[in-house]
């Protein structure tokens, strides 16, 4: 159930040997990157926004630390 209050939202960039990764931390509840995908179909209300991070980016790692979720993803830029 999202919360009433708002919660702070703390996003880093860090670029490396021609990689950029993005954290994302919360204090939402817990959850988990292996859900499963949404019936778009069906226009389900959740999924949508892990469902584009795992098409677009190279590597999705999710962890729950002091109440707080990380995600952080990677993308090495493609050559044409």
């Amino acid at each position: 159930m999202p919360s009433s209050h708002p919660q702070p939202v703390t996003i880093s960039f860090r670029f490396e040997e021609k990689q950029l990764t993005v954290s994302v931390t919360d204090s939402n509840p817990a959850f988990t990157i292996e859900s499963p995908v949404p019936d778009i179909e069906n226009y389900p209300e959740g999924g949508y926004g892990l469902l584009l991070i795992r098409s677009l980016m190279d590597t999705v790692s999710c962890r729950r630390e002091n109440n707080t979720n990380t995600i952080t993803m990677s993308k090495q830029p493609e050559i044409l």
